[in-house]
Formats: C-alpha cells, sequence, structure tokens
C-alpha cells in the first residue's frame, strides 16, 4: 500500500502535466504556449492593416503589444530541462522580431523610409525563422502566421 501512493502521486502529476520541480512536460508546454499564441493570434486579426503610411506606426504600435504581451505570456511557462534550449530559441525569435518592428517603427517615426522598409523585411524574415523554430519544437499554433 506504501508504494501505492508515492505512484499515485506520480501519476497525477503526469496526468497534470508538471514535474516534481514544478516545470511543465512538453506536451503541457506544447498547450499551453499555444494557446497563448491563438490569443495573440485573434488579438491580431482585430488589428485593422495600414492603409496608408499615417496608419502604419499607430498599427505596428498595437502589433508590437500584442506580440509584447504574447512573449511575457511565453516567458511565464517552465519549460523542463530536455525543453530549455528549443523552448528559449522560439521566445528568443519572438524577442528579435519585436525588436526588429519596434526599430522600423522608429524609422518611420524619423521619416527614414527606407530604413524602415529594410527593418520590415528583417522583422519578417525574423518571423518566419520564428514560426520553423516553432513548427519544429511541436508548436502547431504558434508555427502559423498571425493572419491564417
Amino acid at each position: 500500500m506504501r508504494l501505492l501512493v508515492p505512484l499515485a502521486a506520480v501519476l497525477v502529476l503526469a496526468a497534470c502535466g508538471g514535474s516534481s520541480d514544478g516545470s511543465l512536460s512538453h506536451e503541457e508546454l506544447v498547450k499551453r504556449a499555444d494557446a497563448i499564441c491563438a490569443d495573440a493570434h485573434a488579438a491580431s486579426s482585430k488589428v485593422p492593416p495600414a492603409r496608408a503610411i499615417a496608419d502604419t506606426v499607430p498599427t505596428l504600435n498595437r502589433g508590437i503589444a500584442i506580440a509584447t504581451k504574447e512573449l511575457a505570456d511565453l516567458r511565464a511557462l517552465e519549460p523542463s530541462k530536455d525543453d530549455l534550449a528549443g523552448f528559449a530559441a522560439v521566445r528568443d525569435g519572438l524577442e528579435t522580431t519585436i525588436a526588429a518592428t519596434m526599430r522600423a517603427r522608429d524609422a518611420l517615426k524619423a521619416n527614414q523610409r527606407v530604413r524602415a522598409q529594410l527593418l520590415i523585411q528583417t522583422a519578417l524574415r525574423s518571423a518566419s525563422q520564428t514560426r520553423a523554430t516553432a513548427a519544429g519544437f511541436g508548436l502547431k499554433v504558434c508555427s502559423l502566421n498571425a493572419a491564417t
């Protein structure tokens, strides 16, 4: 009977997606991260596209705010030791994308349109690479373009 109690506790922890050190199982991490990405995608779908150059900075500001919240929520998740590096690569990619987008926005504010276009291309490449990294990690929603 004494052996069954610890075994039952392990099974309960495994079913909840946790471990004894508080980290998430890969399955639970993917589930929670994809839910965070789904929320960010839903919020992004409500941002109207910029129709004129004057609309671009406010549109970028809304997108940056959504992505920054997404990143903060992803950072709050605690991956297992096995998932630390892979999940960090996803978060780092998102952080790089946000930074490039912020630099593009700042260039637009300074009326540096050519520089802004180059930085937007950098942000788009970073986003594409991050989606590929997310797919390789097993994330389904996070690997999709927010517009899809």
